[in-house]
């Protein structure tokens, strides 16, 4: 397993924590504290207790600012977090800031795409079906509507397209390409 680095103390800790939400966000924006962890924590770099002191000194300093995401708290990067970022990251290793841009654009993708797909419930005259949809920006790119044997099913396959919608979209390509399992391809 290569190595990335070692955080030494308490600033190059909080300097990672803002290097993070700063690439994770640059535009603005809100993260999780389980999003910060899957940025943070490479290769047993940071401690969590150290992780978790280092976040609320820095929202405590004003360099993040502390919101709520649905029931969990979550954070956003100030302006003055920002500026600590310019200066201090440098100073990171190089292999640890790298694999944190590496996972902040993983993580940015993942979010963008939970936020192209929705999923409804729809209630017709022979009864429960859901609608599912996945937009890239304001272009459609997938619709299927279907019916289901009820409410609890609906919610339960509306939650499961809207956690993972590419392996749907994937799936329905694979098997209209030809490639699923039963056909020529697959």
């Amino acid at each position: 397993m290569a190595r990335y680095g070692f955080c030494g103390g308490a600033l190059e800790t909080k300097t990672l924590i803002l290097f993070a939400l700063d690439k994770l966000l640059p535009g603005g924006g809100e993260a999780g504290c389980d999003e910060l962890m899957q940025l943070v924590f490479i290769d047993d770099s940071v401690d969590y207790f150290v992780f978790s002191q280092c976040l609320n000194e820095l929202a405590e300093s004003g360099q993040l600012l502390p919101g709520t995401e649905g029931a969990q708290a979550c954070y956003a990067i100030a302006d003055s977090g920002r500026e600590v970022v310019a200066v201090m990251a440098p100073k990171l290793p190089a292999a640890l800031r790298d694999e944190c841009r590496r996972r902040a654009e993983a993580l940015r993708r993942e979010k963008e795409l939970r936020q192209a797909a929705s999923a409804e419930m729809v209630r017709g005259r022979q009864g429960v079906g859901i609608l599912c949809r996945l937009r890239e920006g304001k272009t459609p790119v997938f619709s299927l509507e279907m019916a289901v044997g009820g409410e609890e099913q609906a919610a339960k396959m509306m939650k499961a397209f809207e956690n993972n919608p590419m392996a749907l979209y994937q799936r329905v390509m694979e098997i209209l390409d030809g490639e699923g399992p039963g056909q020529n391809g697959g």
